[in-house]
């Protein structure tokens, strides 16, 4: 699975990755992207609270709790955009100036050193410690247990609601897990591919983002219609419902967001390759 092989590849650190840190501007600017965000929130809850005056009992009731779910929820495709950002401006840039093409006439081969660029770049740039946050776990812990517990109130005999309970918190927490990386993967590979597109670092920027949202509005859509639309139909035509059905309807759409999305890693990682001329006997082998 690509999947697993370009997540393993991307984390690994290599002492060559290195030698490219001086291309790599660093990531900055944390605090102050968190006091904005800070600021934002605080505008939104007066605003809110001056134009309703029940959105308080509503923020306090609920709308704090959906507020944090939903920063834990888009987390990974968040770090996925702003990779893909990153990395395509990058290439831009080194290929503005002629170091890109220098860069790939070493021995390792284009593919190699543009892989190695991007690696470089997310460990530069911190991107899985964002990825991976505790915070971010733990803001989704609650969520996921708060989603959770209101399904498990559902009417049902005294075992099926707690056993459901706990198999959905397991699944969620698979289905997290691998958005966040698959995530990263589709982000990385729609930054290495848009520079070979563009011609100036701003358009590869916008050409990543468009790119990497137009693959994951695909994936999210897919998912809703195969397991939110297309199963309960096939259910009501069985007639069948019940625990089981639950939860097949939540193992679905994990399937359902892994296999489309391998998929689509597959035909980024081959239009790669093939933009970059690379034959198949030379493609990077990854470990």
């Amino acid at each position: 699975m690509l999947t697993r092989v370009f997540s393993h590849a991307l984390r690994k650190q290599s002492v060559s990755q290195r030698a490219f840190w001086p291309l790599i501007p660093e990531s900055s600017g944390y605090g102050r992207r968190g006091c904005l965000v800070a600021f934002a929130i605080s505008v939104l809850i007066l605003i809110g609270s001056v134009s309703s005056p029940g959105f308080i009992n509503f923020f306090l009731n609920g709308g704090a709790l959906f507020g944090l779910g939903l920063i834990g929820v888009v987390n990974g495709g968040f770090q996925g955009a702003i990779s893909a950002v990153r990395i395509g401006g990058l290439l831009a840039n080194l290929r503005e100036r002629g170091q890109l093409d220098l860069l790939c006439l070493l021995p390792p081969g284009a593919a190699r050193i543009t892989w190695e660029l991007c690696a470089a770049c997310l460990h530069r740039t911190r991107t899985f410690s964002s990825l991976s946050s505790e915070l971010v776990w733990v803001i989704r812990s609650i969520f996921i247990l708060a989603m959770v517990l209101i399904i498990a109130r559902e009417n049902r005999n005294p075992w099926q609601g707690p056993f459901l309970a706990v198999t959905q918190v397991g699944l969620m927490y698979i289905a997290f897990y691998i958005d966040d990386i698959q995530s990263l993967i589709v982000g990385t590979l729609s930054g290495m591919l848009s520079p070979t597109y563009t011609r100036t670092p701003s358009d590869a920027r916008l050409y990543s983002l468009l790119g990497y949202l137009l693959i994951q509005v695909a994936t999210y859509g897919v998912v809703v219609v195969v397991a939110f639309i297309l199963l309960p139909a096939i259910y009501q035509k069985l007639q069948w419902s019940g625990l089981a059905a639950d939860i097949l309807q939540f193992v679905v759409g994990i399937l359902t967001l892994y296999g489309f999305r391998e998929g689509l890693i597959r035909a980024l990682w081959h239009t790669l390759m093939n933009r970059l001329d690379v034959y198949p006997a030379d493609q990077p082998q990854f470990q």
